[in-house]
Formats: structure tokens, C-alpha cells, sequence
């Protein structure tokens, strides 16, 4: 199953939320549970974003979006995160910032992800 998160660096949100996710990444089984941190900064600065996620100590799989994923996955803004399962199906879709370093989120994707 997939965490695939979209934000950028100018996105002030999704900054705020990316602690919440390196929290939630270290805690589950990355065997089971693959994360994809997309950033939809423009590709020319993508040592900007290398720069901002070590500096701020996250070590989850970031990525630059080269193509047109927002129009196909319908992303209205950032941040926007999908929970994508094992059959390659949108489980969850949250526009907006959250917070997913609950008990709540964390049960939701180990039981999707078959770690009951």
C-alpha cells in the first residue's frame, strides 16, 4: 500500500504537516506501508527541496513531479495526501493539512496494510 503525499516548499501547510508524517514513517512497517513524498516544486528546484527535507532532518523518500499527476489525480490544492491499497485502489483522500501521527491514521493504514 501507498502514502503518497503532494505539497511543496512555499506551501506553508504542508510544512507544518511533514513532521506528522515523519513520525508516522517511523513507525510503521516500511516493508508493508511505501511512502512517496511528492514535491510539485518546479523540477529546477529540486536542490531546494533535497535542501529543505535534510535540513529539517525528514528521512521518508521524497520526489519531483515531472508530469501532470495533479490534473490526473483531480488535487484542488496542497497539501493533498491519498492512501492508496493493496489492489491499487484511492482508500483515502485528504486535501488540506492534517495531522497523521495519530493512533487513529495509524491503525487505519497497519489494518489496510494488513498488519492487524
Amino acid at each position: 500500500m501507498v502514502f503518497l503525499n503532494l505539497w511543496a516548499t512555499w506551501c506553508g501547510p504542508c510544512r507544518s504537516e511533514m513532521p506528522s508524517i515523519q513520525k508516522l514513517y517511523e513507525g510503521v512497517d516500511k516493508e508493508k506501508i511505501s511512502f512517496v513524498i511528492l514535491s510539485l516544486d518546479d523540477e529546477r528546484l529540486s536542490k531546494k527541496v533535497k535542501s529543505f527535507v535534510e535540513r529539517s532532518g525528514f528521512t521518508f523518500p521524497t520526489y519531483t513531479n515531472t508530469g501532470h499527476l495533479t490534473e490526473q489525480l483531480q488535487v484542488p490544492s496542497i497539501p493533498t495526501t491519498f492512501v492508496i491499497d493493496q489492489e491499487g485502489y484511492i482508500a483515502l483522500k485528504e486535501v488540506g493539512m492534517r495531522n497523521y501521527n495519530t493512533p487513529k491514521f495509524k491503525k487505519f493504514i497497519e489494518q489496510l496494510a494488513g498488519n492487524n
